[in-house]
C-alpha cells in the first residue's frame, strides 16, 4: 500500500483535492496497490511518526510489527539516500526467506 500525506491543512484544499494528482502520479509508476490519502496536515503527521520529510518506506512483518523503516533522516551529506534495488528489495528478500 501506499500513504500520500500531501494534504497540508489547508481548508479549501482537503485531503480530497489530492487525490486525481496521486492518482494520475501512481498510473504513471503503473502502480498496482491501494493508495490511501492522509486526512491529517502533513507536519503533524511527520511530527507524529518522528519524520522528517518524505519519501519513506516502512516494512511490515507478517505479524503486523514494523521491522525496518527506509527514510533520509539521518543521511550524512556523503551518503546516498535509501533506494529500492540496493536496500529495500534485499531487505524484502531476505525477510520473505527467513519466513
Amino acid at each position: 500500500v501506499s500513504f500520500s500525506c500531501d494534504y497540508v491543512g489547508i481548508r479549501d484544499k482537503p485531503p480530497e483535492f489530492y487525490r486525481e494528482r496521486v492518482e494520475k502520479f501512481l498510473r504513471s509508476k503503473n502502480a498496482t496497490f491501494r493508495n490511501f490519502l492522509c486526512t491529517l496536515p502533513s507536519e503533524e503527521l511527520f511530527d507524529a511518526i518522528d519524520l522528517a520529510s518524505i519519501p519513506a518506506v516502512c516494512v511490515y512483518g507478517r505479524d503486523g510489527k514494523l521491522k525496518k523503516r527506509f527514510d533520509n533522516d539521518d543521511l550524512d551529506p556523503e551518503d546516498e539516500p535509501f533506494n529500492y534495488e540496493r536496500d529495500i528489495i534485499p531487505f524484502l528478500e531476505e525477510l520473505l526467506a527467513a519466513d
